[in-house]
């Protein structure tokens, strides 16, 4: 409703004709709808693009009574943008998070164009009505218009394709948060598909009611036509519901204007806009009053949490309705949030003002959402802008927040280091507690900034700050190290508090120290020590020097430090053994400190008694919480627990911040590293000595020498996923990748070199040996081979994960009755474009041979690059499995025309003729055949192409086949293939992967020497060195493994423990040969009979004693009764079978005896039992392999029992 100017005046006159050239305007009283009153943040902004995280209600565009008060208009209004901004894409009004917009139309076309052909990846995250099952749910119903007028959608057949995953990531059964993905883009979809699965959106006032039916919608089951449906929908979405009052007059004047046209005055085109009256009188919403809204009117709890494409990808953090109890984020959930700008002038300016939305605005406003999911060393390379940083320091400051979360906000400042943080962590000196204003001067002193100085000066000179204040500070003028700070450090080494004495006193030495030596005392733990450390190399006299009183602190605090560099067992218990010298309390706390440090659970009982004693110094008792908090064992655990509510503040505290290391300590992603960087806190850094060389080539002359895979090299090749455990955690730890050149490796890079040509067909070559051989290491190092020679590399770190580890199944629309997996098709499709970016632009340039039509709508045209392949299974996880079986096909054809040399490396290879825990749709297990990602991995593991090589490890852990040990050993390539999978690799080469030689495990020794890895120092001496080449019997697992400190190295093999480590024997036959081996159906059967009639045996002879103990004289008068009638024969006894016969009367008189009946039950139990047993122990020594100690036990005990049974037998 408004006016109509022509040409500047206000037309009354329905009967006027336009002319040409008339300027027509449209004059109307505009309502803006109340929004919430959140900020636009920015999480991206360049020439060509800005992302930002949309809030929500908020349009995204203008519409309707919206203009202002949109994401276009907001961004506008505030300057963010110019007039040639374009929409990439778009979210509901009451939906929050991505939102992307094109600055130019070069970029609009560009991204919508990729967005057209599906290559967008969109995840949202939702939370919807219910327990939501587990694992993922797809729902791929067609969705359709219902009211087109209202955008309203619902399943119908002839509705659009749509496709949604659906993933549960926290319920509390009641209502879940669900993580989606969406391969289309249809209007409402995953709130349509939410209904059809039967858990609805909270608050989804228009797809979460009974309009839909009494299922609210579920399975499509309305109940009513949808002409009906749609009727009801448009009935209670109108916007008349929501007026609460009407003008009753506003009706009768607007028909009295209608009928008076012309005697309406025209209004006075001259007044200004910001002149004009706040009513008017024919608007309808001037006549109306409106119900107040809801929560739910605003937002809904729909999140668009990522948009990513291979080029690009941005994410929002979770919003705090998707954060299980206590504000976690999910551990199914990448948090890794990107620094925003916070733009506090984007408030709407009709922002609605009840009391409700206030509460609601406020509860936000304060949630600055910092999460600290980095890791370190992004946290080191990331360039922090002013506000980035002034957002740590609002979050330090903030005592509203946890004081852990304070703590990470504190270390960021600290590893960022510039005058800027400086300052910000000087504003926090005013907090309350004592341990936060500690953090603060420790971190102060170990950034070196000297623009510090002054703010520690004041708090040394403060006498009101508490006395671990105070020392802090006069430690930390001692780490920067300025001479400025002498005279100072000399005032105070005479204060009262000896705490603070004894430190400037320290501090004053290093500072003079340095000045003369001109060095400094960096420890390997990335710390600024307050001494350097002793020149002695004794623990015995380090530890001497440590624990006495008479020497002085500096002497002691070198003794200190040193023994906290050697690092084995012997010196951190002479370490702890400094928290029981009574004359320093400081002096126990630097102990405790360097405790923490070193993260050894060997000082765990030290540390404990020092956090127990209530009468000890609360500086050391803090320190103590803090070290066992970075040791993490479950004992300290509890230890923190039970002192979180201690009555010191500083201890109580200190729990608190400790509980939270130690749960970073055992977590798998350990996503606080960076910005719990202190000191007690951090891996130690081993100091790197010799270099290692970078081979791209091997001969038999480089047997036995170590060296290097360049870090980001073995990244890009992605071994975190092909090493072992153990290896990856020595990778990790390290920062390097140094492997020793072994005959395998040798024999493989021959034959890469020598045997691969167009003219030969593929050489396939099998790694065969026993556990901890290094199969698995060595096919590592021939995919960094490849890698070297810009080879193309196909490789799969295990082949049992394509039968064992499908997370969902779909049946192939390509191959009836085969079963795809999306999830781990997708997975090898990204693999293989990161392993092969060396290659990526030689790859794009190859062909396909032919045109690949995956479904109805989406193909691959002939001609077309085979890295589009890739992409479509990328995009589109259900055609991934066919997309991998065109991908092989591909490079097989290139490779034999010369384009290309291909590598195939298959770990567990055997495991494509294994067990399958996947079934069909009949309930029966499918075989390996069946699995469509095991037969491409099949096909390409033939020789039917050239120009490449094919490397297969089998292990025993997948054995296809058990056969006799006498014919053929457990792991040969025939045992663990089996027939099938023999045959299908006939012929190939076998290289057998042994022990260790001499010369290698010595190179391995050496290298761990040298770099720290091994902890024992017995291990160092030649003694120790030779005790454990024997004791792992050259094995290059449990040689690794003792080498690098015990159980904690353990890899895991699938999900058992792995065997003992074997004798270094000559013979490779087993020690005792059976019929048909260990691990058979008649070896456990045999086991477990032999156990049973043993202890039946055994209780039925307990059962005698005890009835014989009880009722003596019963006893004796039936044994004189049946000696006499046996005596006069009329009893028959047989020994034999040590029966009794009687006559009827007889068993008539005995039977009235109670104690005869049990006696007799007992004695022919025992009797029977008793040549079971030994009908047992012939059957188990017939069918079990007795060489296992355990078994060994068992037999020979229930021999012994037989035996004494036989002679007691034969006695009576």
């Amino acid at each position: 409703m408004g006016r109509m100017f022509v040409n500047g005046e206000q037309m009354t006159d329905i009967n006027y004709v336009f002319k040409h050239n008339d300027r027509v305007e449209h004059w109307m009283h505009r309502h803006e709808h109340p929004v919430l009153d959140l900020p636009i943040r920015i999480i991206n902004e360049d020439e060509n693009l800005l992302v930002v995280d949309k809030p929500p209600s908020m349009p995204v565009h203008a519409c309707g009574q919206y203009n202002t008060n949109t994401i276009m208009g907001q961004l506008r209004q505030n300057k963010m943008a110019d007039k040639d901004l374009r929409v990439l894409h778009r979210l509901d009004r009451t939906t929050s998070g991505i939102l992307l917009f094109a600055k130019n139309y070069a970029t609009d076309l560009e991204f919508k164009t990729t967005l057209k052909d599906g290559h967008w990846r969109k995840t949202y995250v939702c939370k919807v009505e219910g327990e939501f099952p587990e694992g993922a749910v797809f729902c791929d119903q067609p969705i359709g218009n219902l009211v087109i007028s209202m955008g309203i959608q619902c399943v119908r057949p002839d509705g659009k394709p749509a496709r949604s995953k659906f993933r549960r990531m926290w319920t509390n059964g009641k209502e879940s948060v669900v993580e989606v993905t969406i391969d289309t883009g249809r209007t409402h979809q995953i709130r349509v598909h939410a209904q059809f699965l039967g858990y609805p959106l909270i608050d989804d006032k228009i797809y979460n009611s009974r309009n839909w039916g009494e299922q609210k919608g579920k399975n499509a089951e309305y109940g009513k036509s949808y002409e009906e449906l749609a009727e009801i929908i448009r009935v209670n979405h109108r916007s008349e519901n929501w007026m609460e009052y009407k003008n009753p007059e506003y009706d009768q004047m607007m028909e009295d204007i209608a009928a008076k046209l012309d005697e309406i005055t025209p209004d006075d085109p001259n007044i200004r806009p910001e002149d004009r009256p706040s009513t008017d009188k024919i608007c309808l919403n001037c006549n109306v009053r409106k119900k107040v809204p809801q929560m739910a009117d605003f937002r809904m709890p729909l999140h668009c949490l990522r948009y990513e494409t291979d080029k690009w990808s941005f994410q929002t953090e979770l919003p705090d309705w998707a954060r299980e109890s206590g504000g976690q984020v999910p551990e199914s959930v990448p948090n890794q949030p990107i620094l925003e700008t916070d733009h506090a002038d984007q408030v709407p300016e009709s922002s609605l003002q009840n009391s409700e939305l206030e509460k609601f605005q406020n509860s936000s406003n304060q949630n600055v959402q910092l999460k600290i999911g980095f890791k370190f060393q992004k946290i080191m390379e990331a360039k922090f802008s002013k506000d980035d940083i002034g957002k740590f320091g609002r979050v330090l400051c903030d005592t509203r927040y946890p004081l852990k979360a304070r703590f990470r906000a504190l270390f960021i400042l600290r590893n960022i280091g510039d005058d800027l943080s400086v300052d910000w962590i000087s504003n926090a000196f005013d907090d309350e507690s004592a341990l936060l204003k500690h953090e603060l001067a420790y971190c102060l002193g170990q950034m070196k900034n000297k623009s510090a100085i002054p703010i520690l000066e004041t708090i040394l000179r403060d006498k009101n700050q508490e006395p671990m204040v105070r020392h802090e500070a006069g430690e930390a003028l001692g780490a920067i190290g300025d001479p400025s700070s002498r005279e100072i450090l000399k005032e105070y080494k005479n204060d009262p508090q000896p705490e603070v004495a004894e430190t400037c006193d320290l501090a004053l030495k290093r500072i003079d120290w340095i000045i003369e030596s001109g060095k400094d005392t960096d420890s390997p733990y990335q710390s600024v020590d307050p001494t350097p450390t002793s020149s002695s190399d004794s623990i015995e006299i380090l530890g001497k020097t440590l624990i006495d009183l008479k020497r002085p602190l500096w002497e002691r605090y070198q003794a200190m430090f040193k023994l906290r560099n050697i690092n084995t067992d012997e010196s951190i218990k002479a370490l702890a053994q400094g928290l029981y010298c009574e004359d320093s309390a400081l002096f126990r706390h630097e102990i405790a400190y360097v405790l923490g440090q070193v993260q050894s659970p060997v000082a765990t009982k030290e540390l404990k008694d020092r956090l127990l004693l209530e009468e000890e110094n609360c500086m050391v008792r803090h320190e103590c919480a803090e070290a066992l908090g970075a040791i993490a064992t479950d004992e300290c655990t509890e230890i923190l627990k039970t002192y979180a509510k201690d009555k010191e503040r500083v201890v109580r505290e200190s729990c608190e911040v400790a509980l939270d290391m130690a749960e970073y300590e055992n977590s798998d992603e350990l996503q606080q590293a960076a910005f719990v960087a202190k000191r007690r806190f951090q891996t130690s850094s081993r100091a790197l000595k010799e270099n290692y060389p970078k081979l791209t080539s091997f001969t038999d002359s480089d047997i036995g020498k170590m060296y290097e895979i360049d870090i980001e090299t073995a990244r890009q090749l992605q071994y975190d996923k092909q090493l072992t455990l153990k290896l990856k955690a020595q990778v990790e730890t390290l920062n390097e990748m140094v492997t020793v050149v072994r005959k395998p490796l040798v024999e493989i890079a021959d034959c890469m070199q020598s045997v691969c040509s167009v003219d030969i067909p593929a050489l396939r070559l099998v790694l065969w040996g026993h556990f901890g051989t290094g199969k698995s290491v060595t096919l590592s190092q021939a995919v960094h081979l490849a890698y070297s020679h810009n080879w193309c590399i196909v490789y799969h770190p295990t082949a049992m994960h394509l039968c064992r580890r499908l997370q969902e199944v779909e049946m192939s629309t390509h191959k009836p009755g085969r079963i795809n997996d999306p999830n781990g098709a997708v997975a090898i499709l990204q693999a293989f474009k990161h392993q092969n970016q060396h290659l990526w632009k030689v790859l794009s340039e190859l062909p396909c041979e032919r045109t690949y039509e995956w479904s109805k709508v989406d193909k691959t045209q002939q001609g077309k690059p085979i890295t589009e392949i890739v992409e479509v299974g990328l995009s589109a996880p259900f055609l991934a499995s066919d997309c991998v079986g065109a991908l092989f096909r591909e490079l097989k054809r290139h490779a034999s025309s010369g384009k290309i040399k291909l590598f195939v490396g298959i770990d567990d290879a055997n495991s494509c003729w294994g067990k399958v825990n996947v079934r069909r749709a009949d309930r029966t297990y499918a075989l390996p055949s069946d699995l469509t990602l095991v037969c491409h991995y099949r096909n390409i593991m033939k020789n039917d192409w050239s120009n490449g090589i094919i490397v297969a490890v089998t292990d025993r852990k997948e054995q296809a086949d058990n056969r006799n040990e006498l014919e053929v050993l457990p792991y040969t390539p025939l045992e663990t293939l089996g027939e099938e999978g023999f045959d299908h690799l006939d012929p190939f080469l076998p290289i057998e992967c042994v022990e260790y030689s001499e010369t290698e495990v010595t190179a391995v020794y050496n290298y761990y020497k040298d770099r720290r890895w091994i902890s024992h120092s017995k291990a160092l001496t030649d003694s120790g060195k030779l005790e454990m080449m024997h004791l792992s019997g050259f094995n290059p697992f449990y040689f690794e493994r003792l080498c690098a400190g015990g159980s904690k190295m353990l890899p895991i093999m699938g999900d058992t423990t792995p065997p003992a480590p074997p004798a270094r024997n000559v013979s490779t036959f087993p020690a005792k040969v059976t019929f048909k081996g260990a691990q058979t159906w008649r070896e456990s059967l045999g086991m477990f009979m032999i156990l049973l009639l043993g202890m039946s045996a055994f209780i039925s002879v307990i059962i005698l004693c005890v009835y014989t103990w009880k009722d003596k004289q019963v006893y004796e008068e039936l044994v004189n009764y049946m000696d006499t009638t046996i005596s006069i024969s009329k009893i028959q006894y047989n020994p034999q079978y040590g029966i009794y016969n009687l006559n009827d009367r007889e068993l008539d008189v005995l039977g009235r005896e109670r104690s005869y009946k049990n006696l007799l039950r007992g004695y022919l139990f025992a009797e029977f039992g008793f040549w079971g047993l030994l009908i047992a122990v012939a059957f188990v020594y017939m069918t079990t392999d007795l060489t296992v100690q355990a078994k060994k036990i068992v037999f020979w005990v229930n021999i012994s029992n037989s035996i004494i049974q036989l002679t007691h037998y034969f006695i009576i």
